[in-house]
Formats: structure tokens, sequence, C-alpha cells
């Protein structure tokens, strides 16, 4: 009996890159993937593009950089015209597809045409911006886009929390219609690192990896770590892997502010490289101090502190979005208040100062991600929904 078939939609080749996705779609157990990508984008890497060829999974572009027409279509009418309709139906008829995966809400609406017309049960997974941020889009167009072309169009949402279900019942999507799946991380890859906890409290290795934009909290640490250098803690050096919009004002505050010698910016480090495992190896503390942005915008569950976990490294976050549903605060890791400085200093320094505190947290987050986040138990979950919602 052949496998089933599932399709995952993104809007543009790059979102391919990122884990929660690739992982979704390169760790099925029995459905088998294609994926329809709307833009494909010229990049020198491609890191999950490189790896759907190696693992031969079919991948249909609707348009290029250089596609003019059908981007000015796009940028008119938000939706793929009815040619590219016209061509998805057909890829999917040619893969014997049976469900529909679209990955982010807010991207999910400009395949309209291909929800209403396949006949093919949908799943649409929110991550975060797309449920926070995006509705208040547009002078609250975003919202009337949520609800006219997903919430009333999916056969079921996806909700990375329950946190996150309660957010998008009060954007009006039906309760019935969402159910709570966190997607899960590749633990396995990141356990057996050897790992010391005796590291001398002068040379506190901090590690931070996302984009440096405004929800990931950067700035709220940066000033943490201005207080901590105050009080005379000099000895700790934090790296930060990730780019984006905040680089140019994050280096400034650092040499403004004395931390240049503390802190050492990476733009990029490919995931799961030699590199990016040595990065969680050789740290003493991962955090990630996730805060609402100034337009609403909230995190989902970051993928990065399921895997920081995994290491054994104690993590440091904030009581935002589906954060605490994955973090027990003083027993897999330290939760604070999000913009409450002192309160992520005196975190930092418990860490910093106290090898068992580091080992206990360590140790017990490891055995919660490992047991409870790993991305092969998660995609059964995923792939029993899909099978629910296939069966009606």
């Amino acid at each position: 009996m052949a496998q089933p078939g599932v399709a995952h939609f993104v809007r543009i080749s790059s979102q391919l890159d990122l884990s929660f996705i690739l992982n979704q779609i390169t760790n099925h157990l029995t459905y088998r993937p294609v994926v329809i990508v709307y833009q494909k984008q010229e990049r020198a890497k491609q890191t999950g593009l490189d790896l759907l060829a190696a693992m031969k999974i079919p991948v249909m572009f609707l348009c290029d950089e250089k596609d003019f027409f059908n981007r000015a279509w796009y940028f008119l009418f938000r939706k793929i015209t009815g040619f590219q309709k016209k061509r998805i139906l057909r890829f999917l008829n040619e893969n014997n597809i049976g469900i529909l995966h679209f990955h982010f809400g807010n991207d999910a609406g400009m395949f309209l045409p291909v929800i209403h017309h396949s006949g093919y049960p949908s799943v649409v997974s929110f991550y975060g911006d797309d449920c926070t941020g995006f509705p208040k889009k547009y002078f609250g167009l975003g919202l009337y886009w949520l609800r006219l072309r997903v919430f009333s169009k999916a056969t079921r949402i996806f909700a990375m929390s329950p946190e996150m279900k309660k957010s998008l019942t009060v954007l009006g999507c039906p309760e019935k219609k969402i159910t709570v799946h966190y997607f899960g991380a590749e633990t396995t890859r990141f356990q057996g690192l050897s790992r010391s906890y005796t590291t001398s409290p002068v040379s506190a290795r901090l590690l931070i990896i996302a984009n440096l934009v405004e929800k990931k909290g950067h700035l709220f640490l940066f000033h943490a770590l201005k207080l901590l250098s105050e009080k005379g803690t000099a000895g700790f050096y934090l790296t930060v892997i990730g780019s984006g919009v905040l680089e140019p004002g994050l280096k400034a505050f650092a040499r403004d502010n004395g931390l240049d010698g503390n802190i050492r910016f990476i733009r990029r480090v490919d995931y799961l490289s030699d590199d990016f495992v040595r990065l969680y190896r050789d740290s003493d503390i991962f955090i990630l101090p996730s805060i609402t942005g100034k337009k609403g915008e909230k995190e989902g569950i970051p993928g990065v502190l399921a895997e920081a976990m995994a290491t054994g490294l104690p993590v440091i976050s904030t009581f935002h979005a589906g954060i605490p549903s994955v973090i027990e605060n003083g027993k897999t890791g330290i939760l604070v208040h999000e913009w409450d400085i002192p309160e992520l200093l005196q975190a930092l320094e418990s860490l910093i100062v106290d090898p068992s505190k580091r080992e206990m947290l360590g140790k017990a987050g490891q055995k919660f991600a490992v047991d409870t986040l790993d991305i092969a138990s998660k995609e059964k979950e995923l792939e029993d929904l899909y099978s629910e919602i296939q069966n009606g």
C-alpha cells in the first residue's frame, strides 16, 4: 500500500531553512512529503532546499525573484493566480496527496484558491507573530484576512501552546478547529555532548541564538549584562548568533557601555554543522529573554530552547507566550518577567556562581526535552492528527 502524501506550503524558499519547518518535512514517519514554494530566492546557501534535494523530496516553485508578473499579482491581490492554482492541483494529483499543510497563518491565505478548489483537508500551523503582530497590520486588515481566508477555510488550525490557542480564539478562530501541537526539536542530535558544570565563574560562557529582532530580547539581556559588568563580574563572555535589523544598535550599545570585549557577534552558523553543535557544547548558560514587541508581536515556542535543553545547558528565558509550557521555573530552567532587568541579573548571577545549580537545571531540562519534546514523538503525533483529519 502506497504511503499517504502530504503537501507542505511555504511562501518563500528561505522559510525552509527554519528548523521548525524543515524538521517537520524531513522527519515524516509514514507520510510521504512534497513541498510547494511560492517564490524561490537566489541565495548562495539554501540549507533547506539542499537537504530536500538530497532526500529526493519533490519541490515545486511557482515563481522566482525575476518573475515580475506573478509577484505583481501577489502584491495587488495577495493570492496566487489561476494558472498557478492549476499547476498546484496537477502537482497534488500526480503525487497522490491526501492532506495540505500550510506554514504560517498569514501566508496560508495566499493559497486560498487551492484550499477552496482542491477538496483536500487542510491544516495551518501558526508560529507566533502570525497571530500576534499580523492581525494588527494594514489598519486591522490582517485580522480580516485571517478570518476570511484562513479560519473559515482551513479544516484544522495548529497552535503551538495553550496560550496561543487562547489568542487564536480571541481573534475569532472557532475553538473546535484549534488543536494544540508543538512541532518538537531534534533533541537526540544534541545528546551525548561532553559537558562540565564546574567552569570557573570568572569565565562564564553565555550563548544566545536568535534573529536580531525586538521580540528576541537582546537589548533586555544587554542591559542586564551592563549591570553585571558594573558589579565587577567582568569575566563573562556572550556569543550572539544571528543577524537582523537590530545589529547596528546592539553593537553600538555594547561599545558605548564597555561591553564590546565581553560580547562577540556571529551573523550565521549553519544549522546542525559541527560549529553549531560546538557552540552548545562549549557554553555554560543559554539565554533567550523573549519579550512582547511594541506592535504586540510574540514568540511561539522557540526551538532553540528545546535544543539547548537537550544538550544539558541550563536555560534562562521569560514568562512569555508558550515558553512556560516547556520550561518549569526553578526545575527545568529559570524564567523571569519581561523587561525585569534586576530579575534577569539575579538569574544570571545565580547560575554563574553556582555550578551545582547549573548542573541541576541542565540535567533536569535535558531529561524533559528528550522525553517530551523530541521530533520523533512529535512527528508521530502530527501524523496521527493528519490521519484523524483525513478520516473526518
